[in-house]
């Protein structure tokens, strides 16, 4: 199975196989006739075309509520589920060892020293155009900052750097973002990947996620506040676009910024956890079936049975087959700006006719076909036994600490030799007892640690889990942990 891991924590070579691979997709062409497109950009264009659906039997397009599968509706995150695991197909065909990496929006501090930094996703944009100016997506890398990993084109020529297909970038007025007006335009309408990164304190905090995760209902209109519309909404989805900003900014351009898919890894993170702390089997934690209790919306792809463009058949198994639109511009937009259209040298991927997949058949991510089921690593539990007793486990993604002692702050003694012990040098800083299971502490106990800086970690003993550091011993013998203290007392030596 699948382990998708925090993108963060990636260890060099981990970092080096994932960009490797998301830059081959920009290195790939696909021809049909005399278009040619490049692996990447095919995901672009499917994330446009699911917002402007057209009807197989007439011709036209979807009415407003219906014409969006994969958006404001149940369906958000199965659609965008199927979708990223056709990506991360993509990506180990280059390198099988390859998985989708997530970022955590809550946090903050590797958000800033990690995932936008040139070695990784790239900085924030020009001040004064938007455009990125350094790191690997750039439209032009020189040949001198190519790392020894970077791939060649079909054509055995080296990739010149990461250039945005013309076309996929416009935008309508109705979509833009906020801070997206019309004087600053060249976050779109570009063949470079443009950004205008905001605060990192806007994104959402773990006790965010906490209170996103007590929810008791997936879906149910017209509430907002059921889990589906708070996850895609202001609780998690959108801040990831806003803060980034530039073509991550509207719906019809962000997955040319390759962090999309870190993000929207994200997202499908958070509904894994969610998903582990319901039932479900239970109606009310899944998508709707249609009719039920009122709940249906009218758009095609948001309800359990229902097939998802584009892999929904023909009109012989679906009689509300959706197409992408005509080679020709959408509905006309604002006349001061240049309208969006379906790019002249674009086509749309081969899909078979008996790929057919349904809101429900994603709903099990753990079952999936093919070899492509995942488990996300904070799905899988970070436990501390010994002689074969569970004595502690903490909890992965918020890092609570659960104990079957207490917790002994400042203390004495030596450790037992039956004893889990943290050590450096000789010395003790910690130690789990084998007969009680109390966790002993040089010094105290610190909750909720945010800093996991190279400074903090230096001469630190850390507790990891798939490298993703879940607490640490410093010199003075002061555990940080992640989290919170779930179960045990603290008690003073």
């Amino acid at each position: 199975m699948n382990i998708r891991r925090n993108a963060r924590w990636l260890t060099e070579k981990e970092r080096a196989a994932f960009l490797k691979a998301v830059l081959s997709l920009k290195a790939r062409k696909c021809s049909k006739q005399q278009k040619s497109m490049r692996l990447y950009d095919f995901y672009p264009l499917e994330h446009r075309l699911v917002r402007h659906r057209y009807s197989a039997r007439t011709g036209n397009e979807l009415p407003r509520d219906q014409r969006d599968g994969g958006h404001r509706g149940p369906g958000f995150g199965a659609w965008h589920r199927e979708w990223l695991r056709r990506f991360e197909m993509d990506l180990q065909s280059v390198d099988p060892s390859v998985t989708l990496p997530y970022w955590d929006l809550t946090d903050h501090q590797g958000t800033r020293d990690v995932i936008f930094q040139d070695g990784f996703m790239g900085p924030s944009g020009s001040p004064t155009d938007n455009k990125l100016a350094s790191g690997f997506f750039r439209e032009s890398v020189p040949k001198k900052e190519r790392p020894s990993w970077w791939p060649n084109q079909d054509d055995g020529t080296p990739l010149q750097g990461f250039m945005v297909m013309p076309g996929l970038t416009t935008i309508e007025t109705e979509t833009m973002a906020d801070h997206a007006t019309k004087d600053n335009l060249s976050f779109f309408n570009t063949t470079t990947l443009t950004r205008n990164l905001l605060s990192f304190s806007l994104l959402p905090t773990r006790d965010d996620i906490r209170e996103l995760m007590k929810i008791d209902t997936f879906y149910q209109r017209p509430n907002i506040d059921t889990f589906s519309q708070r996850l895609e909404g202001r609780d998690y989805h959108e801040p990831g676009h806003t803060v980034v900003g530039g073509l991550m900014a509207s719906p019809r351009s962000s997955p040319n910024d390759p962090v999309f898919f870190l993000h929207h890894c994200g997202v499908d993170m958070i509904w894994a956890l969610w998903q582990r702390r319901h039932d479900q089997k239970d109606l009310q934690y899944l998508p709707p079936k249609r009719g039920r209790n009122g709940e249906s919306v009218t758009a095609i792809g948001h309800h359990l049975e229902d097939p998802m463009w584009p892999w929904d058949g023909t009109l012989a198994t679906n009689p509300n087959k959706a197409i992408p639109p005509p080679q020709q511009p959408f509905p006309p937009a604002d006349p001061d700006m240049k309208p969006p259209t379906f790019p002249d040298d674009a086509f749309v991927r081969q899909v078979h006719s008996q790929d057919i997949v349904k809101v429900g058949d994603v709903i099990d991510h753990h079952n999936l076909p093919n070899g492509t089921s995942y488990m996300y690593d904070v799905e899988i539990p970070f436990e501390l036994n010994v002689s074969g007793k569970k004595l502690a486990w903490i909890e992965p993604y918020f890092g609570d600490l659960s104990l079957t002692g207490n917790i002994i702050e400042n203390a004495g003694g030596e450790p037992g030799s039956g004893d889990l012990i943290w050590g450096l040098g000789g010395v003790s800083r910690g130690w789990l007892e084998s007969d009680t299971g109390n966790l002993h502490l040089r010094g105290r106990l610190i909750k909720n640690e945010t800093d996991y800086s190279n400074s903090a970690l230096n001469d630190a003993i850390v507790l990891k889990h798939y490298n993703q550091p879940l607490g640490y011993f410093d010199r003075n013998g002061n555990f940080h942990l992640k989290g919170r203290l779930l179960n045990g007392q603290i008690a003073v030596s």
